[in-house]
């Protein structure tokens, strides 16, 4: 019944429906058609009348509904739009209560004790309704276009969850909102925005698709099992001893609760009420990237990071899942009074490329600039050091809380060249007027490089680290005061040249595992549970 909004004016409206002249035509106006009747509990009759009307709405349609006691008790008759409830009236022998104290027994009440009941509900055109009842419903359209997304959700109930906040609603393609549970336990919600929609009728598009690939990859991986850990560990010539290890970091991938999508098609209204969802675990203490900006982590912290991503990413990998946006951002920070900082890093929001099949390894998409590896910007194409790269950038910002200018410098180049795009070329050097030079030099060697030389990847790499390597040396330096077990680490990562990274996220995780031991700190390792 919460789903229910009562309607600002609907004591006024309440009055019109219980007008003679005015109820007479509703009745005689009724559709014969599409009749919803069942007798059950309130609380269900009520889930089924929302859905009924919000159905109602693409003809146009508002619903007239009786609900009755079974032991003839009381009755209950109202007038809905959508969501809103128009007009209502609660009869119990000979009392009559209308419009809002009538809602408010509708809600709390009876809702609270649940009877079973029997409901009657059908349609009426809009076009049959009494002109002065009729301005009432459209005066619910008026409302109900003032409030956009997101904050049209706040304070409503989606799903069974309550929804507090909206979190996030800038840039990328989702909205995310805090919803808690009957239980108090906290929830994100993930809306896809308006603009990733096809069609001026809401409908599932590429984009949206991508997303949920993203979600399902998520799950794949986070729910791998230890003996096909074991098969894909033979695979490789590594001990199967390893799938012990490795299943622990299945708790570091955010792992999606459920996936809420009852349509192809919405109409507005439908997008507003039963919107596509997805219901992930909340992250109570944000992402890397807020933690970042607070300080940057001493090492022993950043190994406790570093190992328990890595060790999820070596998950996905094994999978021949591509994640393709590693970035503080998208590692998420939840307490866990279990682990050694009292938090868990969880790696979320997969781009939802198809898995890797016979080394076909797919194009690039949705990148984010300073993560981006360069290599595969410049050739399209994208394997799994490109999360390597993306994941050691994210190690070399959160040590020193810096993102290196010449990396930024080579993709914004890029896209300007090979993709069209200059405007955050223009805006990075309107900020960096001292990296004009090198970027002349840059382009002059990407402009340079013959077609056949852009299918070799590992060569555009020789040729761009000639020209950067001399411009990144005092970068570098600031891992000095990393111990060099981890600084070579994230030097490898980073390496402009693909094939001198590391293969993909078990190598890395293998050589992490092996940095924590030789300095002594087993205690970093996750544990169990």
């Amino acid at each position: 019944m919460r789903k229910f909004i009562s309607y600002d004016d609907i004591d006024a409206a309440s009055k019109l429906f219980l007008d003679p002249i005015i109820f007479s035509t509703i009745i005689l106006k009724q559709k014969k058609e599409n009749i919803l009747s069942f007798k059950n509990n309130y609380r269900r009759v009520f889930d089924e009348l929302i859905g009924y009307s919000l159905d109602a709405l693409r003809d146009n349609d508002v619903v007239y509904t009786v609900i009755k006691h079974v032991g003839q008790e009381w009755s209950i008759r109202i007038l809905t739009y959508g969501n809103y409830i128009v007009a209502m009236a609660y009869e119990k022998g000979q009392e009559l209560v209308v419009g809002r104290e009538a809602f408010d027994i509708a809600t709390r009440n009876i809702y609270i004790s649940n009877p079973v009941v029997r409901i009657r509900s059908t349609r009426i055109s809009m076009d049959s309704l009494p002109d002065q009842l009729k301005e009432h419903v459209l005066r619910c359209i008026e409302l109900k276009k003032q409030v956009k997304p997101p904050e049209c959700w706040v304070g409503k109930i989606l799903y069974g969850l309550k929804i507090e906040k909206v979190v996030g609603s800038r840039g990328g393609f989702m909205y995310v909102l805090l919803g808690q549970d009957l239980f108090s336990k906290k929830y994100a919600i993930k809306i896809p925005k308006e603009n990733i929609w096809e069609h001026s009728r809401k409908s599932v598009g590429k984009k949206l698709r991508d997303i949920l690939r993203g979600v399902l990859n998520a799950l794949e991986v986070s729910s791998i099992e230890r003996d096909l850990l074991k098969t894909l560990l033979l695979k490789r010539k590594l001990p199967e001893e390893l799938a012990n290890e490795l299943v622990i970091y299945r708790k570091y991938i955010l792992r999606p609760r459920a996936i809420m999508m009852f349509n192809d098609l919405f109409n507005e209204e439908e997008y507003i009420e039963m919107p596509p969802a997805i219901i992930e675990g909340y992250a109570d203490k944000g992402d890397l990237s807020t933690r970042i900006k607070k300080r940057i982590f001493d090492f022993r912290e950043l190994l406790f990071i570093s190992i328990r991503i890595s060790g999820a990413l070596a998950l996905s990998h094994l999978l021949g899942i591509i994640h393709m946006d590693i970035k503080p951002h998208n590692i998420l920070l939840e307490t866990d009074n279990r682990e050694l900082y009292g938090y868990r890093p969880l790696l979320t929001d997969f781009v939802g490329v198809p898995k890797v099949l016979n080394k076909e390894f797919p194009e690039v998409k949705n990148i984010t600039i300073e993560y981006a590896d360069p290599i595969s910007l410049i050739t399209g194409k994208a394997d799994y050091s490109y999360d390597i790269y993306s994941l050691g950038i994210t190690f070399f910002y959160a040590a020193t809380g810096i993102k290196p200018r010449t990396r930024i410098l080579i993709n914004s180049i890029a896209l300007k060249m090979l993709y069209g795009d200059s405007k955050i070329y223009e805006e990075f050097l309107a900020s960096n007027p001292d990296m004009a030079p090198l970027a002349r030099n840059l382009e002059n060697l990407l402009t340079k490089l013959s077609s056949k030389t852009k299918e070799d990847r590992n060569r555009i790499g020789l040729k761009l680290k000639e020209v950067l390597e001399p411009q990144e040396k005092p970068s570098l330096e600031l891992l000095r005061n990393l111990p060099s077990e981890l600084s070579s680490i994230i030097i490898k990562s980073i390496d402009i040249v693909p094939s001198r990274r590391y293969r993909d996220g078990l190598e890395l995780w293998i050589s992490l595992r092996e940095a924590i031991k030789s300095l002594g700190f087993i205690e970093l390792f996750p544990k169990p549970g």
